[in-house]
C-alpha cells in the first residue's frame, strides 16, 4: 500500500512518530505505549474505548513499510519498535532526504510498493501550472484510477508539497494544486551543477534524471531533444529560482539554446549557474570585483 492510498500516512504524522521515538529514553518502545503517546484517547475521536484509533495504527503501519521503524515480536508476544538507524544520533537524517529516493525513485530502485508516487508526480508535472488542479474534481480518468476520490487527491497533494513538487491553496470549500517543482529543484541544483559553477541548460535533464526522474529526462518524462523546450512545469521553477537570485540564467554565443515556456511565449537561455550567496555578493560589491 502506497502513501497515497493510506490517507493516515501524512508527512507530519510520520515526523511525529520519528520524534517520539528519537526522544524516548530507551532504544525500543512497546508498540501499544507508542500508539498511546501519538494518539491520546482524549484527542482522538476515532479511537475505541479500549485502544488507539485507526489513524495512528495506519500511520504506524506505513512507517514500518517505509523502513522508518523496525518491529520485533518478543517471546511473550509483546511487540516492540525501534527507530531506524538513519534517524538516530547527534545528526539524524531528515525525513525528506530519507524518503525522497524511496518515493520519487520507486520505479528506479526505490520501494516498489510506492510506484504510484512517481507515476502521479509525472502526471502532475505534465499539467499546465496556469490552470490549477481542482482536487475535488473527477481525476480518476486522468490518473489511471489512482486518484479516484477527493481524499486520495488531497493525500497526494500533501506528499507532492512535502517533496517539493507543488503547492496548493484553498477556497471556502475546495483545494487547488499547482505543479511547481521549485522546492525539489532548489535542493538538487547545487549537486547537479557541482564544482563546475555553470553548465549548459540543456544538460540538466540528463543530470537530474537520477535524482529527480519525474522532472524530465527520466524514464517517464524524456526530454524532447528536437524542440529543446522545457515544459511549463519545468520552466516555472527555473524562472522562479532566478527571480529569487538562487540561480543565474544566461545566453552565450555559439551554445545550444533551450526554450523556457512563459505564458504563451518562450524565453531562450543557454546556461545556468548557481548564484553567489548574499554574503559573497556583498563582499564582491564592497571590493569592486563584481
Amino acid at each position: 500500500m502506497s502513501v497515497i492510498s493510506r490517507p493516515a500516512a501524512t508527512p507530519n504524522r510520520l515526523e511525529i512518530i520519528i520524534r517520539v521515538l528519537a526522544g524516548y529514553s530507551q532504544s525500543s518502545i512497546n508498540k501499544e505505549e507508542l500508539l498511546e503517546l501519538i494518539s491520546p484517547p482524549f484527542l482522538t475521536p476515532d479511537a475505541p474505548e479500549d485502544g488507539p484509533g485507526a489513524t495512528a495504527i495506519n500511520a504506524l503501519a506505513e512507517a514500518r513499510v517505509l523502513g522508518l521503524v523496525a518491529e520485533e515480536v518478543g517471546a511473550s508476544g509483546v511487540i516492540t519498535l525501534t527507530l531506524a538507524e538513519p534517524f538516530r544520533g547527534a545528526t539524524p537524517q531528515s525525513l525528506l532526504s530519507y524518503l525522497e529516493p524511496i518515493l520519487v525513485g520507486a520505479h528506479t530502485g526505490g520501494n516498489a510498493s510506492q510506484a504510484d508516487m512517481p507515476k502521479m508526480l509525472t502526471w502532475l508535472l505534465a499539467q499546465d501550472p496556469r490552470t490549477p488542479i481542482d482536487l475535488a474534481s473527477n481525476l480518476s480518468s486522468q490518473t489511471e484510477g489512482i486518484l479516484n476520490s477527493t481524499a486520495l487527491a488531497q493525500q497526494f497533494a500533501y506528499w507532492a508539497r512535502f517533496l517539493g513538487y507543488a503547492w496548493h491553496f484553498a477556497g471556502a470549500t475546495r483545494w487547488w494544486l499547482v505543479p511547481d517543482p521549485s522546492g525539489a529543484l532548489s535542493r538538487h541544483l547545487p549537486s547537479l551543477i557541482g564544482g563546475e559553477g555553470e553548465v549548459q541548460l540543456g544538460s540538466l535533464p540528463e543530470r537530474w534524471a537520477a535524482a529527480c526522474p519525474v522532472l524530465g529526462g527520466g524514464p517517464d518524462r524524456p526530454f524532447d531533444t528536437s524542440s529543446r523546450q522545457f515544459s511549463r512545469a519545468t520552466s516555472l521553477p527555473l524562472l522562479r529560482l532566478e527571480q529569487k537570485r538562487n540561480i543565474r540564467l544566461s545566453r552565450q554565443a555559439d551554445a545550444p539554446a533551450v526554450l523556457l515556456a512563459v505564458g504563451n511565449e518562450t524565453i531562450t537561455y543557454t546556461h545556468v549557474a548557481l548564484a553567489q550567496p548574499a554574503t559573497a555578493r556583498q563582499t564582491s560589491l564592497q571590493t569592486g570585483s563584481e
